[in-house]
Formats: C-alpha cells, sequence, structure tokens
C-alpha cells in the first residue's frame, strides 16, 4: 500500500468515526425521548420527556405554544419571555384572535405582613453570581413586567404573586413544562420536565389557578422601566 493510500484510508475511517459519533448522538436523544415516554406510560406517571436545559427545550415550547389556545407562565425573572421561543404570545401575536395568556411574576413588592420571596432567591442567586446583590433580581422583574404590559393585546394579561420562586412552569392546552430552581444554579441550566395531560397535569394547573386568584394585577402597579430587549434566560 502506497503511502497516500495509506493517508486516504486512515482520512475515510476517521470520517466514517465521526459521521457514526453525530449519528449516534441524535439517535440517542430520540431514543432516550422515546423511552422516556414509554416508560412512563408503562409505570403509569404522566412525564413524557426531560430535557436538560432551557435551550434544548426552546422549539418544543414554541410550537406546543403555537398550537395552543391557552397558555399559562409562572416564571421567575421573566427575561425569558421576550424571546424567540414566546414571540408568538407578543411582539408576533395576531393582531386578532391568539391564544388566550396568563402570566404570573413574583412581586416586586411583597406586602408587610408577608416573606420577601424576592429577596430570599436574591441572596441564593448572590451565593454563586456576584452580578445579583443589591435590588437586581427586583429591577430585573419589574423591567420585565413593563415589557410584557408594552406588548400585552386583547387576551394577555400579567399579575404579580406573593410566593416562594420554586420554579418556572408553562402550562399549554396539552403540555406542561416545569422547571425547578435549585439554590445554586440558575434556572437555565436546571432540567425541564415535559408532562402530558393526567394528574401531574392537573395538579400543576390547579396550583397555578390557585396562585392567580390570590395574585395582584401588574398594569396598575409595575414602574415605568424601559422593556430590555437583550436578555439571557433566567
Amino acid at each position: 500500500m502506497t503511502l497516500e493510500a495509506f493517508a486516504w484510508s486512515v482520512l475515510s475511517s476517521a470520517t466514517a468515526g465521526l459521521l457514526l459519533l453525530i449519528a449516534g448522538s441524535v439517535l440517542s436523544k430520540r431514543l432516550r425521548w422515546m423511552l422516556t415516554g414509554a416508560l412512563g406510560r408503562l409505570l403509569d406517571v404522566d412525564i413524557d420527556h426531560v430535557f436538560g436545559s432551557s435551550r434544548e427545550a426552546q422549539r418544543d415550547i414554541e410550537s406546543s405554544i403555537r398550537r395552543a389556545s391557552k397558555v399559562r407562565i409562572l416564571t421567575g425573572r421573566g427575561h425569558d419571555l421576550q424571546l424567540q421561543t414566546f414571540t408568538h404570545l407578543f411582539a408576533g401575536r395576531p393582531t386578532r384572535g391568539g391564544a388566550n395568556v396568563q402570566i404570573l411574576l413574583p412581586t416586586p413588592t411583597p406586602q408587610v405582613s408577608s416573606i420577601d420571596w424576592t429577596a430570599l432567591r436574591e441572596a441564593e442567586l448572590e451565593g454563586f453570581d456576584p452580578a445579583f446583590g443589591q435590588g437586581l433580581l427586583r429591577q430585573q422583574i419589574e423591567a420585565s413586567a413593563s415589557f410584557l404590559i408594552g406588548h400585552a393585546r386583547l387576551g394577555v394579561e400579567i399579575r404579580f404573586f406573593d410566593a416562594p420562586h420554586l420554579g418556572r412552569l408553562i402550562i399549554t392546552n396539552h403540555e406542561a413544562y416545569l422547571t425547578l430552581y435549585a439554590a445554586k444554579r440558575h434556572g437555565r441550566d436546571s432540567r425541564i420536565y415535559m408532562f402530558r395531560r393526567g394528574d401531574l397535569y392537573d395538579g400543576l394547573e390547579r396550583y397555578f389557578d390557585l396562585l392567580w386568584a390570590a395574585s395582584k394585577s401588574a398594569s396598575t402597579n409595575a414602574p415605568n422601566l424601559p422593556s430590555l430587549h437583550t436578555s439571557t434566560v433566567p
């Protein structure tokens, strides 16, 4: 075998190995999706998929939102609502019609008699992210509220809830996406659990509705802050 033939043989083997590695990675994601759904049904658990992070779930959440006639969102800072995933609900919302949208943001001004859950969550964030502290989280929530109110249309309502910042919840007609916030990690780096309609979906829906019933309108309380057009997922 000549040196040139040997070089081509090595190159072709390396290329084939790389293609196999890529194919295996793609297939493994699909396989994990299928196995999670299959095992969930076998064990009578309503979970359909587990995403490793917000980035992995973006396309699926966007697709679910586009199909939905009603969308309920409970979130922390709310910066993610300015991203492409949610454009169909706000900047890209149809002039007429569109999904009925209910959004819950943490209250930036808790009642005197209640615990300041926003301050507690900021204390957690400050422990591993030096950008936080001195009320930054509160300012970001207020800015998100101003952005959402500025893009609100008929059928979109924004309210403030007064409860611990446990995670992000998105509920559409057929799926619920739950992100649980860790005390020492940003929400964007946390797993997202997708549930189909069932007992867990109904429980998350009930939790949202209870918080909604006790919440206050943001349109009359949010400060006049400029909207943020560049953001990161919370």
